[in-house]
């Protein structure tokens, strides 16, 4: 196979363009049918502290490209990821769109994948071993990749006189950096006050992709600030710019291209940030919205109070989502506020709030959920077993056997008696046996549809139910038998 050396700098460039040049659309269309040609066979790409290997091939730091995709392979905490031959383009710029986030926007490799959606089923990662290190310059590291404060944290009677010291410190940096090679000189970035008049201007124009530019060049400036006093100054800057107004158009950014970007800004600004996420997702009646602004709160790392705080807001829809939100996140400190809103006049509401607690499952959760079993409307209380996992249903198998005493609605039921094959208990073993016996004097004549559910349920539940299914291959009924005969040699496998 021929050198797939050009691979690096490929990558390389496409990162840089996705990071300074979004709307450079000629140039990525260039760069992806290059490396088009290149990766028609798997490839895995590992960094190195001192190199970065394609396969087994070595690729030298010098190289044009190589350095920046080391450096935030490393920076992201990526120590390789692999590509299936002929990977797409949407995969591929999904990958680059992450690896070319700014320092802090990942707090983990899940968040990374959680970043990359549905091309983490494609692209696999590993973590960089912890003695590999970010590409450091003049002893000195371009990044750093710990915890930030974020600017509620900063003190608003910072002096003036601290933005002079940018100055002299720039200069040392322009003396480092033109000690290097020509080809591994770092370009010089723009003054603080250039970069604030940049976003002055933006703003007055509400330009608000070109406020984000300047948000993200401030961080990146802090970053890479040779002192703490230096980044101090970046920080205070980036509040004074991002005040509500403009902070609220750049959270509506992460609805988009940009939603990595705007994740790294919001997060420096705390429950703030992720109080903008939380207000546009809860108002939001379209759905591909909702989930882009929910993809980015997940990202976030403060703020649940945010979430349910919304759960006592006047509008239905804005209790559902939150209450969605509460139960996708397991967040345990909103099972008071769900369980003041189960009786809520809105059906969907409820039907949230049931799903929520489910999710969530703590033994207070679990007393709330146990009142919506009696719920009026049929979907609410599918919902609350429904959505019920393994541990909770364990606990809630006498609730859920009690329910199918009285339900008389077929998807409720179903629901109940898979839920019970999740909780695998020998309260929830004896009622799946009870719910697929035959006709006799001491059990009802239940339907065929239920007998073959409660099956379904037995097999679930594990090798504890295997006397109650070798009983069953002896039923008169034949489906009865062949569902039994399969579900108890699918537990001999």
């Amino acid at each position: 196979m021929a050198s797939r050396l050009p691979v690096a700098p490929l990558l390389g460039a496409l990162i840089h363009l996705t990071r300074y040049q979004p709307d450079a659309e000629d140039a990525e269309a260039a760069l992806l049918a290059s490396l088009g040609e290149l990766l028609q066979e798997p490839l895995r790409v590992t960094a190195e502290a001192e190199a970065l290997r394609l396969d087994d091939e070595r690729v030298s730091l010098k190289v044009p490209g190589a350095t920046l995709l080391d450096e935030q392979m490393l920076l992201h905490g990526v120590g390789t990821f692999s590509l299936p031959a002929n990977v797409g383009a949407p995969d591929l710029l999904r990958l680059v769109a992450v690896l070319a986030a700014f320092p802090g926007s990942y707090d983990s490799l899940q968040a990374i994948r959680t970043a990359l959606g549905e091309s983490a089923e494609r692209i696999a990662l590993t973590a960089a071993g912890a003695e590999q290190e970010v590409f450091r310059l003049s002893g000195r590291s371009r990044f750093t990749t710990g915890s930030h404060r974020t600017v509620q944290d900063e003190e608003l009677d910072i002096q003036r006189a601290d933005a002079d010291a940018i100055g002299t410190e720039a200069e040392q940096l322009t003396e480092e950096a033109t000690g290097l090679p020509e080809d591994m000189a770092i370009p010089i970035r723009p003054t603080l006050g250039a970069i604030v008049a940049q976003g002055r201007g933006a703003l007055n124009e509400k330009n608000w992709n070109g406020v984000l530019d300047a948000a993200l060049q401030l961080i990146e400036a802090e970053n890479e600030a040779p002192s703490e006093r230096t980044g101090r100054t970046y920080r205070l800057e980036l509040k004074r710019l991002l005040d509500q107004e403009p902070l609220e158009h750049i959270a509506r950014l992460a609805n988009g291209e940009r939603s990595q970007e705007v994740i790294a800004v919001l997060a420096r600004f705390g429950a703030q940030g992720t109080e903008m996420l939380v207000e546009l997702l809860t108002n939001s009646p379209d759905l591909s919205e909702r989930r882009s602004y929910y993809t980015a709160i997940t990202q976030m790392r403060s703020g649940a109070e945010a979430i349910f705080g919304r759960l006592d807001h006047p509008l239905w829809y804005v209790v559902r989502n939150a209450a969605e939100l509460c139960g996708e996140m397991e967040i345990e400190d909103a099972v008071p506020a769900l369980g003041r809103q189960i009786q809520h006049s809105d059906e969907r509401a409820r039907k949230a709030i049931a799903g929520a607690l489910a999710r969530i499952g703590t033994p207070l959760a679990l007393q709330w959920l146990r009142k919506m079993l009696n719920d009026a409307e049929p979907l609410v209380r599918r919902q609350a077993v429904q959505s019920l996992s393994a541990g909770p249903a364990r606990l809630f198998s006498s609730s859920i056997a009690e329910l199918l005493e009285r339900e008389s609605d077929p998807d409720v039921q179903r629901e109940a008696l898979l839920a019970l094959g999740r909780s695998g208990s020998v309260e929830a073993i004896a009622a799946l046996a009870h719910w697929s016996a035959p006709a006799s004097d001491r059990v009802g004549k239940h339907p065929l549809p239920l007998r073959l559910l409660a099956i379904r349920g037995l097999a679930q539940a594990g090798p504890a139910a295997a006397a109650a299914l070798s009983a069953l291959t002896r039923d008169p009924g034949a489906e009865v038998r062949a569902a039994a005969s399969g579900a108890l040699a699918a537990l001999r496998l």
